[in-house]
């Protein structure tokens, strides 16, 4: 686990099996470990994810996000395929479903970027990873922003 344990400080956490860490003492040291702001930046975070029950906000607004993104693959032929897990979420964008011909990902993450919303692009496609805490209203603004993107650049591929 790395930057979101402690909001972007320097911390990681490793949780390796008991077998794996079963190592006599002073076998194993980190040259900076132990940031007293960064553990408690970690325990405030884990306190609240836990409270607030994020990670199960997160699978419900994620299974709700990629149905809504299926429902878009169903109508425009741009979306390839659909995947993810939680609030971590592939978008594969194709010129032709056959041929699996990639569209710039780049692209089109720039042009989402241009209208307020921030991708990865990568590959053959583009990634989403909104926030834990992403109301689900704003999650609804940014598939609108992404929906009238794809239908766009779809129209731009088609009319070639």
């Amino acid at each position: 686990l790395g930057k979101a344990i402690a909001g972007g400080l320097p911390l990681s956490v490793a949780a390796p099996r008991k077998d794996v860490m079963d190592l006599p003492p002073g076998s194993h040291c980190v040259t900076t470990g132990g940031n007293p702001v960064s553990c408690a930046t970690a325990l405030a975070f884990l306190d609240i994810l836990l409270e607030e029950r994020l990670m199960v906000k997160a699978t419900q607004l994620g299974d709700y996000t990629i149905k809504r993104l299926k429902e878009m693959q169903e109508r425009y032929e741009i979306i390839g395929d659909v995947r993810g897990k939680g609030l971590a979420i592939c978008i594969e964008l194709v010129k032709d479903r056959k041929t699996k011909e990639p569209v710039d990902s780049k692209y089109f993450a720039e042009k989402m970027f241009r209208k307020g919303v921030l991708m990865v692009s990568g590959g053959v496609g583009v990634r989403i990873f909104p926030p834990l805490t992403i109301p689900k209203e704003m999650m609804d603004s940014g598939l609108e922003i992404l929906e009238s993107t794809i239908k766009e650049v779809g129209e731009e591929f088609h009319k070639l």
